[in-house]
């Protein structure tokens, strides 16, 4: 997969982490910021250093467009002189992150470009749901979360400078997740002009940021939310002003009685006035408004009283998940979130389980034939989930319309690339019968057309196996004799028709793997 993507993060395999020091880079709207940490023990790293230095990246961006060439020119001597810290430290690994500011540059490709070669570091663009997933990850693994939260539906938002990112959990397990673009700076810098001829500027921002959120409050009120916790830098501003002190790294509540009177000394103030009366700087001051806004319409539209913040960033999230590991707990969650996209569209989860056990049957007898790892073993279960999201808008031609769904779902912990390949990968299934010209893919690199059509001949054979949709195959046995792979279905049903389209699928199997499908009955 490229360097600039970050799907990839959540798999590495056979990675010994022991008393290793990584050092991670947040490129951020505002500030630049680095976290070097090391694993100290079973569940637990240490922080060696964290580092912040501001930088108005977002400014940029979300006025002009592109990242200009003094700003590129400050970033590129700031990751300069962190290179150079991380060398004293010595670190082993350096991961350095870009979100929305870098990410929606027109000029991206060219900065992530000039930034590789004036310090030979990787840039790895993230979107704002994945940074929220990784902080949501990590806070789930905290006992206080567990204690307090482990029966009940909890909403978890993260304002970014360029995002608002909403996670619906339920229990331990993830069910619901989006993302608004209506991040604080971004928002500051949509709705500058109107700031400057109105004294209203607030209540302006107030009916934009209702407006924004009027769609998905339809669907959270779906929900019933019990609590809801705010991450991010902006919550952790918000609680200090309001308490006066940093928010502590378990669970801190903020009362909405609170909360409205913060909002009520604010919302007449200018960022001048801001930052002379709470002693705050520009880049904090500017944002502090359409933050707390969101705050309000959060507690709104939950119906609550209070609302929680955890204090803990970006960069201890990604330590955490690099040093401490424990994958199941991510694949969980993406197919807990896929799931529920599936059922959105009113597709049968049953037959998706049934079609998803004979796929990882198939890939784990045929790993000698496709040298696929765990990462494209996740993607081929999330593909089995949302094979056939499509049929809701067109039961006679679901391919592109499930190649568009998948595509505009957010699934934390997967990124762009993920989830374009798990869309092809079900567009080519959808298809009666594919050829190479079918699977030539614009803008993809040989190895992953090559995932991306292994996938879909899985999944053939897959549905194939429950043309009925009945179960009739309870269960499969697989072995291979010189170039047969031969399935030995379970079952005490009629399955001519299994069989009939098990033969008809097995042809571009064949292409793809150079094994020949043959299916008996036992």
């Amino acid at each position: 997969m490229e360097d600039n993507d970050t799907g990839n993060l959540l798999y590495e395999e056979n990675i010994d982490t022991e008393n290793r020091i990584i050092g991670i880079v947040d490129i951020g709207a505002n500030f630049v910021k680095a976290h070097i940490a090391q694993k100290k023990e079973d569940r637990i790293f240490e922080t060696i250093e964290d580092i912040k230095k501001p930088l108005a990246i977002g400014k940029d961006t979300f006025s002009i467009g592109r990242i200009s060439n003094t700003v590129l020119l400050q970033l590129t001597k700031i990751l300069k002189e962190l290179k150079e810290i991380f060398t004293a430290y010595e670190v082993q690994e350096t991961l350095v992150f870009a979100s929305t500011a870098v990410k929606e540059a027109k000029n991206c490709d060219l900065v992530i470009e000039r930034i590789k070669i004036a310090t030979g570091l990787d840039i790895k663009l993230i979107e704002t749901i994945e940074e929220s997933f990784y902080k949501y990850q990590y806070m789930k693994r905290h006992d206080c979360y567990l204690r307090l939260f482990g029966n009940k539906s909890v909403l978890i938002f993260d304002i970014g400078s360029g995002g608002l990112s909403l996670m619906i959990a339920e229990g331990d397990k993830l069910k619901y997740a989006c993302n608004l673009e209506i991040g604080s700076l971004r928002l500051r810098a949509l709705l500058s002009n109107l700031e400057r001829e109105t004294l209203d500027f607030a209540d302006i921002l107030d009916e934009f940021i209702e407006s924004k959120m009027h769609t998905i409050s339809q669907e959270i009120k779906k929900y019933k939310i019990d609590f809801a916790i705010g991450l991010g830098g902006e919550s952790k501003v918000i609680y200090n002003l309001i308490f006066k002190e940093q928010p502590p790294r378990d669970i801190s509540n903020i009362s909405k009685e609170k909360l409205l009177k913060f909002y009520s000394e604010i919302k007449d103030k200018t960022t001048i006035n801001l930052i002379e009366d709470y002693n705050l700087i520009p880049p904090v001051a500017n944002v502090l408004l359409p933050s707390t806004i969101i705050f309000k319409k959060i507690l709104d539209m939950c119906m609550l009283k209070e609302v929680g913040i955890m204090g803990f960033s970006f960069r201890s999230a990604v330590a955490n998940s690099i040093l401490i590991g424990q994958d199941n707990m991510y694949e969980d969650d993406i197919l807990s979130v896929s799931e529920n996209i599936a059922e959105k569209y009113s597709r049968n989860i049953s037959i998706s389980k049934r079609m998803l056990r004979f796929a990882t049957t198939i890939f784990d007898h045929t790993k000698d034939y496709h040298a696929m790892g765990k990462k494209e073993k996740l993607l081929l279960k999330v593909a089995c989930v949302l094979h056939d999201v499509g049929k809701f808008v067109d039961v006679n031609d679901p391919g592109e319309h499930s190649y568009n769904i998948i595509n505009s779902s957010k699934i934390p912990g997967l990124s762009l690339l993920d989830r374009d390949i798990i869309a092809n990968s079900v567009r080519i299934y959808q298809k009666k019968n594919p050829d190479e010209k079918d699977c030539s893919f614009n803008c993809k690199t040989i190895q992953e057309k090559l995932t991306i059509t292994k996938i879909a001949a899985i999944l053939k054979l897959s549905n194939a196996l429950d043309s009925s949709q009945k179960g009739k195959i309870q269960d499969i046995l697989l072995d291979i004799e010189d170039h047969y792979l031969i399935f030995k279905a379970m079952t005490q049903d009629d399955i001519l028709l299994e069989k009939w389209h098990f033969n008809n699928e097995s042809v571009f199997f064949r292409r793809i793997f150079g094994l020949i499908p043959v299916l008996k009955v036992v």
